[in-house]
This record gives structure tokens, sequence and C-alpha cells, in this order.
């Protein structure tokens, strides 16, 4: 499912959803995605804002954002931890492994 997400970036300026995408898997987990390019290159460097969460029951599993003013960070197993962003098929693919090995815990 796309869906046309309009954000704000710092300078005022609306940023363009590049994916939005919300899915219930079988066994309860929700999984959000949602990535947008920005203009503001002060407060987002490499040119993105993202949001991507794994929940389950109310809990986040796993979650990698990079909110102004913290930048690039991510949510494992309860811990807040930096995150190294490359680009956005890496950030899909650290998101990935890290809700497998999340799911395989439970």
């Amino acid at each position: 499912m796309a869906l046309l997400t309009i954000y704000m970036s710092g300078n005022g300026k609306k940023a363009k959803s590049v994916l939005h995408t919300k899915v219930l898997l079988k066994n309860g987990v929700i999984v959000e995605i949602k990535i947008w390019k920005v203009t503001d290159k002060l407060q987002y460097p490499d040119r993105y804002k993202y949001s991507l969460y794994c929940v389950y029951e109310g809990m986040v599993l796993v979650g990698y954002d990079n909110h102004h003013p913290k930048g690039h960070h991510r949510h494992v197993g309860g811990t807040e931890m930096p995150y190294h962003f490359k680009d956005l098929k890496a950030l899909r693919n650290d998101f990935k492994a890290d809700i497998e090995v999340q799911l395989a815990k439970r």
C-alpha cells in the first residue's frame, strides 16, 4: 500500500514522500516504513527523513529514524543506539535483518 504523505522539513518546504507502507503480518507484527526526500540539508545532510518501525503488541521491537536533532539512530530490543546511514537500500536491509533477529527471539 503506497500512501502520499507530506512532511514539512525544518525550512518550511514540503518534503516529498518516497515510500509509505504499513503491513500487518500474520503473527500480529506491524511493520511501517516512511521515507521522505527533504530539501533541508542542514537538518538532514543525507537529504532523507525516515521512520521505520516494527511493533508487536504495542511494543517497539525495532525502530530506525533520524529525527532532528538526534540524527541517525535505531531502537532494538528496548535499547537505543547510533546508526551509520549509508543509503536507502542498506537502511531497509539493516532494518529487515534486525526484525528477523528480534522475531527469532520470540
